[in-house]
């Protein structure tokens, strides 16, 4: 069974009821992050979706916190140390290593310390999506990214239910 959807990248394409799976459950992952970090402790959190054009997972939060936005096209910005939350769902698979390396290193900078980034990267079981030029990585290929950065405290990599798209977490 196939499912028609929108991704951020390109008009609708046709693609597996697991991809799809996979997506919601991106966006539900996203969205319950997205709730405890605005319902924390400080008064007002700065969140940046890097690389958005879709916000469904952020409406339930946007009056609860501050929220900037870079869609892929922008150069990202702000000062070091300005955001508490910063997440990506589909830069990573469009740029190559190096790029990503960059980028990574980037948005690091920005967090303020204890801050976290999570990306996410489609996997080679999306197979169908090849075709778009984009980076599928696996969760080894995604662990090596992170090889050489500095200011970080930590990193977890792991895969959805679905295999098929690959999380990156960052601690900072």
């Amino acid at each position: 069974m196939s499912t028609t959807f929108v991704l951020p990248f390109e008009p609708a394409v046709s693609a597996p009821a697991s991809l799809a799976r996979a997506l919601e459950e991106r966006r539900k992952y996203i969205a319950s992050e997205l709730t405890a970090i605005c319902e924390g402790p400080r008064s007002k959190h700065r969140i940046l979706c890097a690389g958005a054009t879709n916000l469904e997972e952020a409406e339930l939060v946007f009056n609860r916190c501050e929220f900037s936005i870079a869609d892929r096209h922008e150069v990202i910005g702000g000062d070091p140390g300005s955001f508490d939350f910063i997440y990506s769902l589909n830069l990573l698979s469009e740029l190559p290593d190096a790029s990503v390396r960059q980028l990574l290193a980037r948005l690091i900078s920005m967090l303020r310390p204890g801050g976290r980034l999570l990306a996410t990267n489609f996997t080679p079981e999306n197979n169908e999506l090849a075709i778009r030029r984009l980076h599928l990585r696996t969760e080894y290929d995604v662990a090596h990214l992170v090889d050489g950065l500095t200011n970080i405290v930590g990193h977890a990599v792991w895969r959805d239910s679905s295999e098929r798209i690959v999380y990156l977490e960052i601690e900072r």
